[in-house]
């Protein structure tokens, strides 16, 4: 991957994307527009801190998507699971239908710094941020109750430098470094119950099919040595990558239960 870096000149560019759902087709198990709106926007700049030495570059970016998902649950059968959930006195959230929130927001944030020792020794330190929060993000849509949904927040930073110095004509050393700090949340909209599946009627409950945590840490370093020796080129060198990463996934820790019918279910 190839980032951009500053130069010589004060430079910036801004841009922005529009999508309205006036625009799209109606869905095909509603025949209905579901409403959606999204904007796309960002803004870089760049420029010397010291002229033909020093340059720096930075962009930031976010995306707002507010759109819906569709359950396809019959109302009949919402109406006879949320009765006899009531009757139980189940404690969690009430099973629902048709539309159901899904947006997603998110934002880039990225800046490098670029500085010539020589015409033989550059190095460059950059940071990254990427942040997102989305609402209903897996397990609902279809026979899915959004509460058999889970939600998303995720929040990635990542800290590089390279140093790349030619040390004669033939001879180029590369020098890297990177940590990245990683911490993923995927609460279950339905903290409370088990996970229920009534075949081809519905499913509900809290969502046991993916983690529902990641903590990730990664550190590496790596050194290479580039040599042009007559008709042959030799690369040589060292990488060493450390990844600590700790995932949570409850699994069906509150229980399971698989009914073959609506009747079986409310008995």
């Amino acid at each position: 991957v190839v980032t951009k870096s500053g130069g010589n000149t004060l430079h910036g560019d801004q841009y922005g994307y529009l999508k309205n759902s006036r625009f799209n087709a109606a869905n095909p198990l509603s025949n209905t527009v579901l409403p959606l709106t999204q904007a796309q926007y960002g803004a870089s700049i760049s420029g010397p801190v010291v002229r033909d030495r020093t340059f720096y570059f930075a962009n930031f970016e976010a995306r707002e998507l507010n759109q819906s998902g569709l359950a396809t649950i019959a109302p009949s059968a919402v109406e006879a699971i949320n009765a006899r959930l009531a009757t139980a006195g189940y404690p969690g959230p009430l099973i629902s239908t048709g539309q159901y929130r899904n947006p997603v927001h998110n934002e880039n944030f990225f800046a490098k710094v670029d500085h010539h020792f020589s015409d033989t020794d550059q190095v460059s330190a950059r940071y990254s941020l990427y942040h997102v929060d989305a609402i209903n993000s897996r397990g609902a849509g279809g026979l899915s109750a959004p509460t058999a949904s889970a939600n998303l927040f995720d929040t990635d930073q990542t800290i590089a430098a390279s140093n790349v110095k030619t040390l004669s004509p033939r001879v180029v050393n590369e020098t890297r470094g990177q940590f990245t700090n990683s911490n993923l949340a995927a609460p279950p909209s339905d903290p409370i119950g088990p996970a229920v599946s009534i075949s081809g009627v519905a499913s509900f409950g809290t969502l046991s099919g993916s983690p529902t945590g990641r903590v990730n840490k990664l550190y590496e370093i790596t050194d290479s040595l580039s040599v042009q020796h007559g008709a042959h080129a030799i690369r040589l060198g060292a990488d060493f990558l450390y990844n600590d990463d700790t995932i949570t996934f409850p699994r069906t820790i509150r229980g399971s239960y698989a009914f073959s019918s609506l009747a079986n279910f409310m008995t």
